[in-house]
């Protein structure tokens, strides 16, 4: 649905945003939560790359000048931020598969310089003024 150019910009602007937030929220619990702690789990690299699509195409500098919040940013608060990372570390540092902590790297270094780019595409007087690339 979200890779479909058929719907007008009404329709996209009002649940295209909520549909990436619960994308890459289910993206994150199956990645981080369930799949790796699986053996030879090939699904996982997919699924990051997919979820690293969601979020090249999820935020943008004129949403965040225009008032919404980064998705991007809230996945990363409630994948990282919100148990101080003890989760992710626990992954990275008990996972025997090295695959899988490879991915999960990659899902969490994906966001990360996502946000990075966002921020840094914003001009420097919203940097300090605004609440929403504060936030970022």
């Amino acid at each position: 649905m979200l890779s479909s150019h058929t719907y007008d910009y009404k329709y996209s602007a009002q649940y295209f945003p909520k549909l990436k937030e619960t994308s890459l929220r289910i993206a994150g619990k199956v990645a981080l939560d369930m799949l790796c702690y699986y053996d030879r789990n090939t699904s996982l690299g997919t699924l990051v790359g997919h979820a690293g699509s969601i979020m090249t195409f999820s935020d943008s500098r004129y949403s965040l000048k225009g008032g919404e919040k980064s998705i991007v940013a809230n996945f990363l608060k409630s994948v990282l931020l919100d148990d101080s990372c003890q989760h992710f570390f626990k992954i990275m540092f008990t996972c025997t598969d090295a695959s899988s902590r490879r991915h999960a790297g990659k899902l969490i270094a994906n966001a990360i310089v996502r946000l990075f780019k966002l921020f840094a595409d914003c001009e420097p007087a919203s940097r300090e003024e605004l609440e929403t690339v504060i936030e970022v």
